[in-house]
């Protein structure tokens, strides 16, 4: 996970350090995905990438524009990889990171920070509630079962976890969200939970699954030169 994490700090600060981007630093926020998953429930399941949600409500971000001015700005940490030659080869060194187009969500989260408010050594890992809608609402978005029976057994852990807690709370738009993929899920559920703990389940499902067309890679990680 630390290489992971050390990844999206390096995304962060890269992004902070952009001057010909002010724009961004009133955006907001938060590691997404697995990643998140392994803050919350470290040792679960391995993952092996960065995916990161950047957003404006007001000015939708365009997520290619922000790898473009990454990889110019910063040639020797970032560059572009098509995604299907990013997934068919292993490139030494390198940790592929997503940027999650803002459209792509059930929801925004609200309690985002904002990327000048982020902290670097304190990543913006989107909060447990969220994260449970969206495994939940990516489970009925993948176009694999395998993949979706992979959410469902996320959104598993993640229930276990804040039921461990105390009770689940949703606002309005998360129960939209898991109501609008619950039929799309039910029978993934029913695989999952083997009928133990299917509401327990159903109570969440999103994290985005559609990539953009370009995957963004970081190249060297620790060993980039500083600017």
């Amino acid at each position: 996970m630390e290489e992971l994490s050390e990844a999206a700090r390096e995304v962060i600060t890269s992004l902070q350090a952009l001057p010909e981007a002010p724009e961004l630093q009133r955006a907001k926020i938060a590691i997404i995905g697995g990643l998140a998953l392994r803050y919350y429930a470290p040792g679960f399941r391995s993952t092996k990438d960065v995916d990161i949600l950047i957003f404006d409500r007001d000015h939708p971000i365009c997520t290619r524009n922000v790898q473009a001015k990454l990889a110019s700005r910063f040639p020797d940490k970032f560059e572009y990889v098509r995604e299907p030659v990013s997934y068919c080869l292993d490139i030494p060194d390198t940790t592929k990171v997503d940027f999650i187009p803002q459209e792509l969500p059930p929801y925004l989260p609200v309690d985002a920070l904002t990327l000048e408010e982020v902290d670097p050594n304190h990543l913006p890992f989107l909060s447990l509630p969220h994260l449970l809608v969206y495994k939940i609402n990516s489970c009925g978005m993948r176009p694999t079962s395998d993949k979706k029976k992979q959410d469902a057994e996320d959104a598993r852990e993640l229930v276990d976890i804040l039921s461990r807690q105390g009770a689940i709370t949703l606002d309005d738009s998360q129960k939209q969200a898991v109501l609008s993929a619950r039929a799309k899920i039910s029978h993934v559920v029913r695989d999952v939970s083997n009928d133990k703990r299917p509401k327990l389940v159903n109570v969440a499902l999103a994290y985005v699954t559609q990539k953009a067309l370009y995957v963004f890679s970081i190249v060297g990680g620790r060993k980039a030169e500083p600017l």
